[in-house]
């Protein structure tokens, strides 16, 4: 049933009027991985931006929040990726471009050797190839953890400061010191080259996602400043570009990291499912996460969900 109420309200002739009712509330969606392996594969990503400009005035992040003040007829809505992977790069560029479309595109400053990976896709790829036995202790856990709950336990071991995090990845590593990454794993989890990223097109805005994408309330206050400020300026002084955006590796923050990220930044964006709204901080703006199916993407922009 929801399903069908889904489909029914974001028919062409009901979707509009939808819309209207919120136009003053922009759309920040989330993009990650684009590629044929991964859930948002190319072809879906065009769709989405078929869509998009069918009912939305598609804007760059940078110019949203002073756009949003003035009158326009239609909702706003900017096109955020994060972590800077490879496949943005190879993938969702072209696409891009195609449609005359604006996106932002954050970046890791410090992981862009053409071979990095975040530190928890590494950490998952490692444990995949280990034995039940030996993931349990890496993650000092009492009981095996079998391939299906890989992805908890890394979720629940961001919970644990950086330094436990970085530890267990350390572990890993002396136990898989042969791994060699597969074709697949490289397509969905390397990050782009310092290379690539010079090549990217004007409509193609970057902002930050710190130097290493540590959970930033994780990590000691004297790292903070080093990964927020330090990344727009690697990153202004690698592309020639301002650097005006921001976005919480995982979505974490607290005062501590949002104040700090006010103070370097014009806008940030979270993980948090919602519309920005004009009376919402600058600095902890939802966003829309994407979706596979059309109708529930569609959907998503007037109600979203995680």
């Amino acid at each position: 049933m929801k399903q069908l109420i889904k489909k029914l309200l974001t028919h062409p002739l009901i979707y509009p009027l939808l819309t209207s009712m919120t136009r003053s509330h922009a759309r920040i969606v989330m993009y990650h991985g684009v590629s044929p392996l991964d859930p948002i594969t190319p072809q879906i990503l065009e769709e989405h931006i078929k869509l998009f400009q069918e009912y939305y005035t598609i804007i760059p992040l940078g110019e949203l929040l002073e756009k949003q003040k003035q009158p326009h007829k239609r909702p706003l809505l900017a096109l955020t990726f994060d972590d800077g992977l490879k496949n943005n790069a190879v993938y969702a560029t072209s696409i891009l471009e195609k449609y005359h479309v604006p996106a932002t595109y954050f970046i890791c400053s410090k992981l862009l050797d053409g071979q990095s990976l975040l530190w928890n896709h590494e950490l998952r790829i490692r444990l995949e190839s280990l034995s039940a036995t030996q993931r349990s202790e890496i993650m000092q856990t009492t009981a095996a953890i079998a391939a299906a709950d890989i992805r908890a336990a890394i979720e629940n071991l961001k919970s644990e400061p950086m330094q436990i995090c970085m530890q267990r990845l350390d572990h890993a590593r002396r136990l898989t010191t042969d791994l060699v990454l597969s074709e697949e794993q490289k397509t969905r989890y390397q990050l782009m080259s310092a290379q690539e990223l010079a090549t990217l097109p004007q409509c193609i805005e970057l902002g930050s996602h710190t130097r290493t994408h540590p959970i930033l309330d994780k990590i000691p206050e004297d790292q903070l400043i080093e990964e927020i400020a330090g990344s727009k300026q690697d990153l202004e002084s690698l592309t020639g570009r301002s650097i005006e955006s921001f976005c919480y590796p995982n979505g974490n923050h607290d005062d501590v990291v949002s104040n700090l990220v006010a103070q370097h930044y014009q806008t940030a964006v979270t993980t948090e499912p919602g519309l920005a709204k004009k009376t919402l901080k600058r600095n902890q703006l939802p966003r829309v996460h994407a979706l596979v199916k059309s109708y529930e993407m569609l959907f998503s922009l007037i109600h979203p969900m995680t």
